[in-house]
Parts: C-alpha cells; sequence; structure tokens
C-alpha cells in the first residue's frame, strides 16, 4: 500500500476518555496525484488508555454528508463501545475536519467538480478506512459500527475489504439492494405519509397550522425530517405551536429557526450526494423528484428526499449545477452481492420496523443476502434509536457474538 502521511495530536483528557487526533494524507482516488486530508479521533477510556493490546472499533456515521458527533461525554452508545473497545470517530472524506466540501472550497466547473465528488461515496471512504486502519492496527483487523448511511458504508465494506473487519453492526443502516432507486422513495412516500397520519391523530390542531406554513413557505415541507426520529412528533408539534402570528403570518422566531434547521452551508453532501449514496449500478436522475410525480399526491411534509427546488435555499444554489451533473451519472456497484452472500464476518444489524428512512422491508430483503448476519427486527425505536442509550450497541454486539 502506498506511503502516507500520518500526523498525530496531543493526548486530550476529559472525564472518563481519553482522545488523540489523526490526521492522514490521503489519495482522492486510487492512483490520482491530488491529495484530501481524513481526519479520525481515537478515544479510549481512561481505564484502558494505556492498554494498546484491546481491539478497536471504527464508527461509520450517518449522512451522507456529517462528520461525526465530537465525544463531550460518555453517553448513549459510545460508553458501551468503550467498555470493549478503543473506538475511532472517523470524519468521512469531505466532511468535519476531513478536507470538507463547502461552496469555498470547490471550486471549477460543474463538469470539475462533479469529477471531483463522483470520489465522495462508500466505496471511497472504504478505502480511506483501510489505509488509516493500517496505519493505526497493522495487519490486525477492527470491528466496523455504521449507523444510517454508516451501515450502507459497511455493507461495502464487508464486500471490498472484509479481511479488515473483525465484527460488524449495523444500526437503521441496511440498504436497499437488488431493487431500482425508484423503489427507495416509493417507500419513503408512503413512510412518510404514515407516520405524518400518526402525527396528526396524536396533534390534529397542528394540520391547519402546517397547511398555513407551506403555503407561505414551501420549502419549510423540509422540516418534516423530524418525522424520523422516536421524539421527532413532540419536535414538530412544539415547533407548530410558535409557527404563526395571530394574523396567520409566520412568526419570524419560527422562520429564523426552519430557515437555520433547513441550512446546508456546512453540510452540502448531504444533498449533493444523497441520491448517489443509493445508487448501485445505475444513474439516479432525480428519482425521488419522479416518484413523487408518479404518485400525484405531495405529503404535507417531507424528509429524507432532496429535491431540485431544494437547492433553491442560498445554502444550496451554489451546488445547484453540480447536482444535476452527478443526478447522470452511472455510478458503479457499492456491494458484491456473491461476496456478501459468504460473508463470514459475524455481522448483527437492528432493523427498526417503523424506520421513516430506510424501509424495514426492503432491509429485511438485503438482511437475507448476507452470510454471518443475525437481524434484530423491533419496533421500540425509530431511525436515531442507537441514540436513545446504551442498550441498542450492546444488543448488537451481544447478538453478533451468539450470545443471544
Amino acid at each position: 500500500m502506498t506511503a502516507f502521511r500520518h500526523r498525530v495530536g496531543p493526548l486530550r483528557r476529559a472525564p472518563g476518555f481519553r482522545a488523540v487526533e489523526h490526521r492522514f494524507e490521503l489519495p482522492l482516488a486510487p492512483g490520482d496525484d491530488r491529495r484530501i486530508e481524513v481526519f479520525a479521533r481515537e478515544v479510549r477510556s481512561a481505564k484502558h488508555a494505556d492498554d494498546d493490546t484491546r481491539p478497536y472499533l471504527l464508527k461509520l456515521n450517518g449522512g451522507p454528508g456529517f462528520p461525526n458527533k465530537r465525544p463531550d461525554s460518555l453517553g448513549s452508545w459510545l460508553a458501551r463501545a468503550l467498555e470493549d473497545f478503543h473506538v475511532v470517530l472517523l470524519d468521512q472524506r469531505g466532511t468535519g475536519l476531513s478536507t470538507p466540501v463547502t461552496e469555498q472550497t470547490l471550486t471549477g466547473t460543474a463538469e470539475v467538480q462533479a469529477a471531483y465528488l463522483a470520489h465522495f461515496r462508500a466505496d471511497a471512504i472504504v478505502r480511506d478506512a483501510e489505509q488509516i486502519r493500517t496505519a493505526l492496527l497493522g495487519d490486525r483487523p477492527w470491528a466496523v459500527f455504521g449507523q444510517s448511511f454508516g451501515g450502507f458504508a459497511t455493507l461495502t465494506y464487508l464486500s471490498f475489504a472484509p479481511e479488515g473487519v473483525s465484527e460488524a453492526f449495523i444500526t437503521g443502516g441496511l440498504p436497499t439492494i437488488g431493487r431500482p432507486v425508484e423503489d427507495v422513495y416509493r417507500a419513503t412516500y408512503t413512510r412518510i405519509e404514515a407516520r405524518l397520519a400518526e402525527y396528526l391523530e396524536r396533534y390534529p390542531e397542528d394540520e391547519e397550522i402546517w397547511r398555513r406554513v407551506v403555503e407561505l413557505e414551501p420549502s419549510f415541507k423540509r422540516l418534516g425530517n423530524d418525522l424520523g426520529r422516536g421524539s421527532g412528533l413532540e419536535a414538530l408539534h412544539y415547533l407548530a405551536e410558535g409557527a404563526l402570528t395571530p394574523e396567520g403570518d409566520l412568526a419570524i422566531a419560527f422562520r429564523r429557526h426552519a430557515l437555520n434547521q433547513l441550512d446546508h452551508t456546512g453540510f452540502p453532501l448531504y444533498a449533493v450526494l444523497h441520491e448517489a449514496c443509493w445508487a448501485n449500478g445505475t444513474s439516479t436522475n432525480w428519482a425521488a423528484e419522479r416518484v413523487l410525480s408518479e404518485r400525484g399526491t405531495d405529503p404535507l411534509l417531507h424528509g429524507e428526499m432532496v429535491l431540485r427546488r431544494d437547492f433553491e435555499h442560498p445554502s444550496l444554489r451554489p451546488f445547484a449545477e453540480v447536482a444535476e451533473r452527478l443526478a447522470e451519472i452511472e455510478w458503479p456497484k457499492l456491494y458484491d452481492e456473491q461476496r456478501l452472500a459468504r460473508n463470514d464476518v459475524p455481522t448483527a444489524a437492528a432493523i427498526y420496523l417503523d424506520d421513516v428512512f430506510v424501509d424495514s422491508t426492503h432491509s429485511r430483503e438485503t438482511a437475507a443476502k448476507v452470510g454471518s448476519l443475525r437481524a434484530w427486527v423491533t419496533n421500540e425505536h425509530h431511525h436515531d434509536g442507537i441514540h436513545s442509550g446504551p442498550e441498542v450497541l450492546d444488543r448488537l454486539i451481544r447478538t453478533a457474538r451468539g450470545e443471544l
């Protein structure tokens, strides 16, 4: 493997854990002279900080386009992970401190930009991860934990570099394989409408409010992303409470909050590559928009779909032209189905029955295609279940190891 630059930062001490920053200068693509910096933070429990023999776990974040959350405490899944592992929190290329893609950094024509951004999908993330693993661990494999889009990348890892993985844990992130991209969005719209019906049954007075909101500002439909969270119905209700003035106009505070919530300034990759993260050997050609057109009805609120009109938002307007180019690309495959069928890496996946964003029917189809994968199908959580506490990851660890 080609040598690359690796810089190690100072040791940081925090209550209960220690952290070290790593920066790697890696090729943009195999054989490419261009380099990007990829950032990862290694976290060790204070109790085991000096134990260099402990196994490692790589955390792949959801998105696409979001860095891993900065550790400020030992809450949620991280506390459970540190019981067994040293944890590597990767800022996947283009996010956080990993040569971020922003309006400031993306230059050239739309064609040049599209050619550059074509190197920011899960296959490239896996190549980065493998180079980082060899730098930190040599020949030792590590466990991989993927949430949402991170779960997609975990299956890409098992497809093309399974020798680097000792165990795999996936939450809300078994991708659709073997179906057209359009099926993804057919399922998403259906689940959005079902969750929306649940919301309006609980808070019927909110329907009139939201109809007025989206009449005044259609882009605020995208506030429906909260429908995918376990506490999202309450979040939407509390947002609706202060949405309108007595005269029926948008309240200033609500408008500011909504604009901030929909702002992509720091993470445009979510919108720019959202459909591409589903593309397995095909182009996407604005699949969500085409499916919406074939349905003939538009849900009151949206979530987890990106449409052309979303690029009218000031934070996305600079990316509108490159998004058109990316929609035309015939993307390479992200999964090797034959290799996944032969997979012998112990793998456990949480499939959330009511997941709005990653369809549970499609996920169960995918689970059946992956060897050595044990699925936990549950209605106890929504898409963000991993953030409910340590129990979800604990169950997956024990499931993968045959303890359940």
